[in-house]
């Protein structure tokens, strides 16, 4: 019998694997699947690995980016064809595009002034003035029970003939009840402690996003459902792959200097539809007419979920104030 063959960085080849005891020929036991590395290396051994691992998924990024900002129909299909490790695994490309919109979110709005006063724009006539609205006017404007011209001309509304009670009750807690004074309610502490409804905000709009995935999956499974040849997974490769590129492009557009970001945010919503076009093309090899009609299905449906879960994410932010 030959003699175990010494592997540095891992277990001795031939003796026994810690976890079941099977015995080792190569760097993952062939019953269990564990890896023989006992993970017993000098300090500049694992800072040599690191910055191995590290290039090589700089290198797999510098593959994988130009294919999905503009060739997503390949990108597509080399997953589908098993040519995957060439690439960025969609899952963790889909959450790593996550996590820097939300950062480009994030740092866009908090860049922005919070001042407790507003200002309005009123046309009179051939004259414009700006005034100043509290966050009780700006909440009587946003529920409808004023309207700007009568903030500008100092009339009384129902805010400022209760401010005294409110003072002392708080907003109406019960919605149903009086769904008008709930909202503006809401409205007022929403606008006089912005920062806090941010991080409300913000804290669930991750969890929001997720929930896009499973929803864009299950419209792309409906839309193929007779091609009998694409899987599950493959639409949820898909659906990771292209809400991936949405983040990025939204994010880097929402970053851009103040004069340019109008019209980098007008190029990815020009960009996205166009990306998703080829996407469809590319792999699902769908013609021009059948691409093209399920784009539009898509874009409009996606559109009318998101406004959906945003204003339901509002609401519920509004609630928890």
């Amino acid at each position: 019998m030959s003699a175990p063959i010494e592997d540095p960085g891992h277990a001795v080849l031939g003796k026994a694997c810690l976890n079941c005891g099977a015995t080792l020929h190569g760097r993952y036991c062939a019953d269990c699947g564990q890896s023989s590395d006992d993970h017993k290396r000098p300090i500049l051994h694992l800072l040599r690995e690191g910055m191995e691992g590290l290039v090589h998924l700089d290198g797999r990024l510098i593959r994988t980016l130009p294919l999905l900002f503009f060739h997503p129909g390949q990108l597509a299909r080399d997953h589908m064809d098993g040519r995957r490790m060439r690439h960025v695994p969609p899952f963790r490309l889909f959450l790593v595009s996550l996590f820097l919109f939300m950062l480009s979110m994030e740092a866009t709005v908090h860049g922005m002034s919070h001042g407790h006063g507003m200002t309005i724009t009123v046309h009179e006539g051939p004259v414009t003035r700006v005034v100043e609205a509290t966050p009780s006017q700006m909440a009587d404007i946003l529920s409808g029970e004023k309207t700007p011209e009568q903030i500008a001309r100092g009339e009384g509304g129902a805010t400022e003939r209760s401010a005294d009670h409110a003072a002392q009750t708080g907003p109406n807690e019960h919605f149903w009840s009086d769904p008008r004074s709930w909202i503006r309610g809401r409205l007022q502490r929403a606008l006089a402690n912005p920062e806090y409804f941010e991080l409300l905000v913000f804290t669930w709009a991750h969890r929001l996003a997720i929930l896009l995935l499973p929803i864009f999956a299950v419209e792309l499974m409906l839309l193929y459902a007779w091609h009998r040849q694409f899987y599950t997974y493959d639409h949820l490769m898909v659906s990771m792959q292209f809400l991936a590129f949405v983040f990025l492009v939204t994010g880097l557009a929402w970053l851009a200097p103040g004069p340019l970001r109008g019209a980098a945010i007008f190029g990815a919503a020009v960009w996205v539809p166009v990306n998703l076009y080829w996407l469809l093309r590319g792999a699902f090899g769908s013609g021009v007419a059948g691409a093209l009609t399920r784009t539009i299905g898509l874009w409009l449906s996606t559109q009318i979920i998101f406004i959906v879960l945003i204003m339901g994410l509002l609401v519920f932010g509004l609630q928890l104030l």
